[in-house]
């Protein structure tokens, strides 16, 4: 049928894939963790304003009303962002409390959809569930939170 030739070209042509998929991957985390470093770094240096505009400037966004329009969700850019505006002075407390509470919103608008209920159907009940048991996705934390 196949000869062993044709298969062993096959199973090169798979790994030769499989390394491509996972080396996108791994240069995608890391570009993200030196985005990262660099506004952590700017942040303990005591650049706050360095430090909120490299967050922007990484999140690609121009205002908070473009995010919500586009639908990017990236509750932990809110939140640092507020934390940013806040101890940058009260002058920034509206925008402040603005970022804070559209983090908030997608919290609750999470929460809203994963929570059980019933009227689910048995699939979506068993696919709550199984999400709630089973990480999809591996969670890489920021400088902060990791512990010695």
């Amino acid at each position: 049928m196949f000869n062993s030739k044709f298969i062993a070209q096959v199973h090169l042509a798979l790994i030769a894939t499989l390394l491509c998929v996972l080396n996108g991957c791994a240069t995608i985390n890391q570009q993200s963790e030196q985005e990262s470093i660099r506004v952590n770094h700017a942040f303990r240096s005591g650049s706050l304003l360095t430090a909120s505009n490299l967050l922007d400037k990484n999140f690609k966004i121009e205002n908070l009303q473009e995010a919500k329009k586009n639908s990017q969700v990236d509750t932990i850019y809110f939140l640092e962002k507020g934390l940013f505006l806040s101890l940058l002075g009260s002058k920034n407390l509206h925008s402040s409390t603005q970022s804070l509470l559209v983090a908030d919103q997608f919290l609750r608008d999470w929460e809203s959809q994963v929570s059980l209920s019933l009227r689910m159907t048995p699939s979506e009940f068993s696919n709550t569930l199984r999400d709630k048991f089973y990480f999809k996705r591996v969670y890489l934390p920021r400088d902060y939170e990791k512990t010695f």
